[in-house]
């Protein structure tokens, strides 16, 4: 089968740093060169090729006339308004290249992971055979982002920019031939608001690699550089944005270090996703409230900020701490943390919200306790410090589970079915 990944405008296949959704358009194209198919990627310039295998071919589309350079950047409205703009330039550079690859190529199936690409589908007129395929990771039109924490011009903008987001998501998914989600959670949503798309709509999860999140890393090097040996380590990873919860988890800490005086709470993540306006406003703001909690509880000697930690560290963190959490008060589609928290063979608590349900199967692969509730955090952590056997248990399950049903393997199969339908 002859398949091409279209790129997100965010960040280039395989990303630096982040994204969720360029990593999973990354695992399938390689999962799936593995297998024998035909692969080629088209994405934003790449800083490095490493990693990338030379058989799965890269079109990048370049963005030189469209630098950060441009008058818009000198102000910060200017800022928030550039991302939006660059976003959609990204469309029209994606669509030419799609054109002639098209024309050359003749693909079985065209694949977008956001709605900037997926109208770059649409804007291709001669795609011959193939079928467009989108993969929905998140919510655009149909969970609309928290702007509370925005100054009241900047959320006029975001709530303008999520509105033509909104109604190009909606133009792409009546367009396309078959619609993925990452999660059930994510279907019903979609299908509340848009019932006749039920139909083209199959689950595929987000994917985790389980080769290289796994519990035989050795963790020496990460304990003596965060000071965290010999410590019961709860690990959040995530950014530091209102959404993930964070500071419910900090709520939660006096409880949790009055049971276990020898917890401490690793916290890796960076402020924010970018460095445009976002974490200029936003961002700070609410780390400056993670800040006051800590000051007031007294916490400062149990917090540990990593900021942000490539994979190889990440991994040791994983393998270092005794209980992975995630805090989120969103509807997490598919979060990455409970995936990679699982195939480190981490027990996991998180919020009974969104795709965490899902993923620790309604409680029987770690604990779910309810969103914005520091002391049920608290006593789901407590119970499970308290139980050795059953973190070991949690892990050991969890492990099992993220290789069985998450892993870039299992995820690639599913998704290759869903092409097999859609072309027959």
């Amino acid at each position: 089968m002859k398949v091409c990944f279209v790129g997100t405008e965010n960040l280039p296949i395989p990303p630096p740093r982040g994204g969720g959704a360029e990593k999973f358009a990354y695992a399938l194209a390689c999962t799936m060169k593995n297998k024998g198919h035909e692969i080629h990627i088209v994405s934003l310039p790449l800083q490095s090729t490493t990693g990338v295998p030379t058989t799965v071919v890269t079109s990048m589309v370049n963005e030189k006339r469209w630098t950060s350079r441009h008058w818009l950047t000198s102000s910060p409205i200017g800022r928030f308004v550039w991302i939006h703009f660059k976003s959609y330039s990204f469309t029209f550079g994606v669509a030419k290249v799609l054109s002639r690859l098209c024309s050359e190529k003749q693909f079985d199936i065209v694949h977008s992971q956001t709605p900037p690409t997926g109208l770059s589908v649409l804007l291709v007129h001669n795609r011959g055979r193939a079928r467009f395929v989108h993969s929905m990771h998140g919510f655009h039109s149909i969970y609309p982002a928290d702007t509370s924490y925005l100054p009241t011009i900047f959320r006029h903008l975001k709530q303008y920019d999520q509105m033509i987001d909104g109604h190009v998501e909606s133009y792409v998914l009546e367009k396309s031939n078959v619609i993925t989600t990452v999660s059930e959670s994510l279907k019903k949503h979609v299908v509340r608001r848009r019932p006749g798309l039920a139909d083209k709509i199959h689950v595929v999860p987000a994917m985790v690699d389980a080769h290289f999140f796994n519990p035989d890393v050795p963790d020496n090097a990460i304990l003596e550089r965060f000071q965290i040996r010999g410590k019961s380590v709860i690990l959040y990873v995530g950014r530091l944005v209102k959404i993930k919860g964070l500071k419910y988890l900090l709520l939660a800490m006096p409880d949790i270090i009055t049971e276990f005086p020898d917890a401490v709470l690793v916290v890796a993540g960076p402020s924010a996703f970018s460095d445009f306006i976002v974490s200029e406003h936003g961002a700070s703001l609410y780390v400056e409230e993670l800040r006051s909690i800590i000051r007031r509880n007294n916490l400062e000697s149990k917090i540990v900020f990593t900021g942000y930690v490539s994979n190889e560290d990440l991994r040791l963190l994983y393998n270092a701490c005794s209980i992975v959490v995630v805090p989120s008060i969103w509807e997490e589609p598919c979060s990455a943390s409970i995936l990679e928290g699982m195939s480190s063979g981490k027990p996991v608590v998180a919020t009974k919200i969104g795709g965490n349900v899902e993923l620790l199967q309604e409680g029987k692969a770690g604990i779910l306790v309810p969103p914005k509730d520091p002391h049920a955090l608290a006593e789901g952590i407590l119970y499970l410090l308290s139980e050795p056997r059953l973190m070991a248990f949690y892990g050991k399950y969890g492990r099992q589970r993220a290789v069985d049903l998450y892993s870039w393997e299992a995820i690639a199969d599913r998704m290759l079915s869903v092409y097999e339908q859609v072309v027959t």
